[in-house]
């Protein structure tokens, strides 16, 4: 029998975090509703929201996580308890241009009671979820490499935004877990060389697991001397900025070639503070990425890799071994949220790379 009430967190303000209890919601069209096994933490968005440094939170310039209580949570792991009948949203296709425009959509009916799933739920002991933002897992990819799943398909859209080019020399800065799975994405592209850095050793041991050709601890060393001294004085190709630390946008161009690229993928909560006469006079491409990618219910033609199909390749990846973790994660049970958040916000090392939440 299914239960009738569970339990959710929720921000209600800065540093302050709840858990309530609420009633089980029942699926809509084009929903799943998942039992959860566990949720991932993410140091990014999420802690923003804790923090309070969300710039919509003042700015209010979207929808979305615009005033507090707000409903954390996007890497969710469990097992779905009951399907919701298909939506006729972003279906069929543009007859004009035929087949070679038809749209795929992911819909509620390729789900089935008992499938594990990773999905975009929110932290609590069940989740709603769009089918367009769940994937099903095969028995080979461990609940806890399926919580990466959903930055792994964040950072395969980025990296498909970057344009990356067989034999590219490709920076990544911020080894956390975006960067981390950047940098093997952009091994999977056929690169010349991947560099990493951070400030982190530990973090960038992580990287040389994922594959990483050369790592820069860049309080330790120049990373600009560092890339050249590595690449016969020539700058990277492409760099991707995925640490949202003050001032890597500025280190990221000063590591790019004349006319190299410069991707933003990170988060960042206060303006970017961009030297214009390194873009100038390099003549960069600047350009960024969101989370996911495109929305489902774009004619195929295109757009082929909206956000419900990049989560089920990055499932894929994961199954393939072709992504993979290279660290393992801190698990907490859902009750010390608190002391999660507070773990992260301080930089507690004990943290580690991710923390899990566990709700069985």
């Amino acid at each position: 029998m299914m239960d009738k009430t569970m339990k959710r967190i929720v921000i209600t303000d800065r540093y302050k975090v709840e858990i309530e209890e609420v009633p089980v919601p029942k699926p809509g069209p084009g929903q799943i509703l998942v039992k959860t096994i566990m949720s991932g933490v993410s140091a990014g968005t999420e802690m923003m929201v804790y923090r309070g440094t969300l710039p919509n939170l003042t700015e209010k310039t979207r929808d979305h996580w615009r005033d507090y209580p707000i409903y954390p949570g996007y890497e969710l792991v469990g097992e779905v308890v009951a399907v919701g009948p298909d939506s006729d949203a972003n279906s069929g296709g543009v007859d004009y241009y035929g087949k070679a425009a038809q749209t795929i959509v992911t819909q509620a009916s390729e789900f089935k009671v008992g499938d594990r799933v990773i999905c975009n739920g929110e932290h609590g002991e069940y989740a709603l979820s769009a089918a367009t933002l769940a994937a099903k897992l095969p028995d080979c990819v461990p609940s806890e490499d399926a919580t990466l799943s959903v930055l792994g398909c964040t950072s395969m859209h980025s990296v498909r935004r970057s344009d990356i080019q067989y034999g590219d020399v490709v920076v990544v800065i911020g080894m956390g877990v975006l960067g981390n799975l950047i940098l093997q994405h952009a091994k999977n592209y056929g690169t010349k060389m991947v560099v990493a850095i951070d400030v982190n050793d530990e973090r960038l041991e992580y990287a040389r697991r994922a594959g990483a050709d050369l790592c820069i601890n860049s309080l330790k060393e120049d990373p600009v001397t560092a890339l050249a001294a590595a690449n016969n004085g020539i700058m990277a190709d492409i760099v991707i900025e995925a640490s949202g630390a003050p001032g890597t946008e500025i280190t990221a161009c000063k590591l790019a070639r004349e006319h190299g690229k410069v991707m933003i993928s990170s988060w960042h909560t206060k303006h970017l503070d961009l030297d214009y006469g390194e873009i100038f006079h390099k003549e960069l491409t600047l350009t960024s990425s969101r989370a996911t990618g495109p929305n489902p219910g774009i004619p195929y033609a295109y757009v082929r890799w909206a956000y419900d199909q990049n989560l089920k390749w990055a499932v894929d990846l994961f199954a393939q071994g072709k992504l993979k973790r290279t660290f393992e994660p801190s698990k907490f049970h859902f009750t010390d949220i608190k002391k999660v958040y507070d773990m992260i916000d301080k930089q507690d090392p004990a943290i580690g790379m991710q923390a899990i939440l566990l709700w069985e």
